[in-house]
């Protein structure tokens, strides 16, 4: 009989193999990539598009066109679009970043062809209504506006100024007036560069179908061709910026800075670090600020891998009138990384929390895909998995040390304080 008093063995097996994607080139050399699904009905397919912010020569017109890419064509308005989607039982989701589109299609396998060519034909022919421009104008606007009494947003804003440099690549963060600026002529100018001519890769998770693969043949979109584009960068480390916010009861509190990408040396060690500084909820920053002091309900350090830069940050809400001492406990911590070793049984939970987040982040054809996309981005090979899981099995508190001393630094951060306190 088992005893339910006593906590069972923790088995945690990282030695599985990936499911690792068939790849080969459709039209226009087109890369695609196909996990083998044949246990599901359900497809997932992504068209990934060099029309991130960064390729935008306007602020805002990569948000305006993305989210107007089914907005309507000379024969189908928006609700038409969506009602015959939702007829097949289909789903289409369009996220925007820094770098890169990327619209999502789901359904089923009786209708995921259906599905497929309907959303190519009508993003290829759309003709972005006027009325559609100024309705997402209007809807935008009031969104900025209302984040705008917001001090994380506040915060977030000044913060991404802070690490690349006002109106450079990365730094292209509007003001209310940039809403009224956008024309429709800046958005077909966009999305015929970058959406005609910028398909950079198809992921499809499904059942191979011949019927899936010829709707590919005749894409409607090319490749994109690399082009020689600045990349304007202009931030400086050390930087502390404070933001009034009449009334406000809360500040929002914004670190980092630049860091290594994934390429370097010291990435999987400083990722391990962030995940006990304050990358879970057992962290560090969150048994500090939160559990002992109660200045927040939570708070929280992660990395950020772009294609061109990477950075680390730390973020809060704290209490207006702590927040002086939240940045003391978040050094203090700091201070502590450098100068003391980790004790064997932290550095125990976090290897484990890690191996079994990685287990469950693969767990399945749709989190291989996933985990092939996060290489695939950065020209990696599954040799980094392969490291990884070593690194996390091998890395010693001397190491963690060392790194928290060269890469985790509270004076190169910058730091961004939105809503003081009203004297």
């Amino acid at each position: 009989m088992i005893d339910r008093t006593v906590q069972p063995e923790i088995n945690l097996d990282t030695n599985f193999d990936f499911i690792k994607p068939n790849e080969f080139k459709i039209r226009n050399s087109i890369p695609c990539y196909w996990i083998e699904d044949h246990y599901n009905e359900s497809y997932k397919i992504e068209l990934v598009f060099n029309s991130g912010t960064r390729f935008q020569q306007k602020k805002l017109v990569s948000s305006f066109m993305n989210n107007l890419l089914l907005s309507g064509t000379n024969s189908m308005n928006s609700s038409q679009i969506s009602e015959r989607i939702d007829f097949y039982g289909g789903y289409i989701k369009i996220d925007t970043d820094k770098d890169h589109s990327i619209v999502s299609v789901f359904g089923l396998k009786k209708n995921i062809v259906k599905i497929l060519s309907f959303v190519l034909h009508n993003i290829n022919n759309c003709k972005f209504p006027m009325n559609e421009i100024e309705n997402y104008r209007m809807i935008s606007s009031e969104k900025f506006k209302q984040n705008q009494e917001k001090v994380s947003h506040l915060a977030r804003r000044k913060f991404t100024e802070s690490l690349f440099g006002k109106n450079t690549s990365y730094c292209q963060v509007p003001d209310f007036e940039d809403y009224a600026n956008v024309k429709e002529s800046d958005i077909i100018d966009l999305f015929s560069s970058n959406i005609i001519y910028g398909l950079k890769g198809i992921f499809i998770v499904g059942a191979m179908d011949k019927n899936l693969m010829k709707e590919l043949e005749g894409i409607p979109f090319y490749a994109y061709k690399d082009k020689k584009l600045d990349f304007s960068f202009e931030g400086k480390d050390g930087q502390t910026e404070k933001i009034s916010k009449k009334g406000a009861l809360q500040s929002a509190i914004r670190l980092g800075n630049i860091c290594m990408d994934k390429n370097h040396e010291d990435f999987i060690g400083f990722s391990i670090l962030n995940t006990l500084f304050g990358g879970y909820f057992g962290s560090r920053l969150m048994s500090n600020i939160r559990e002992d002091k109660g200045y927040t309900y939570g708070i929280g350090s992660g990395i950020v891998p772009l294609q061109e830069k990477t950075y680390f940050f730390i973020s809060t809400e704290v209490k207006a009138e702590v927040y002086e001492d939240t940045l003391k406990e978040i050094k203090k911590e700091i201070d502590i990384l450098h100068q003391e070793k980790i004790d064997a049984g932290e550095l125990f939970k976090v290897k484990n929390y890690l191996k079994g987040k990685f287990i469950q982040g693969s767990d399945g054809p749709f989190a291989m895909m996933e985990r092939f996309k996060s290489l695939w981005f950065h020209g990696l090979d599954y040799s980094y998995y392969d490291k990884y899981l070593q690194t996390v099995d091998q890395i010693t508190a001397d190491d963690l040390q060392k790194i928290a001393q060269n890469h985790l630094q509270f004076d190169k951060m910058n730091k961004i304080i939105a809503g003081l306190p009203d004297n």
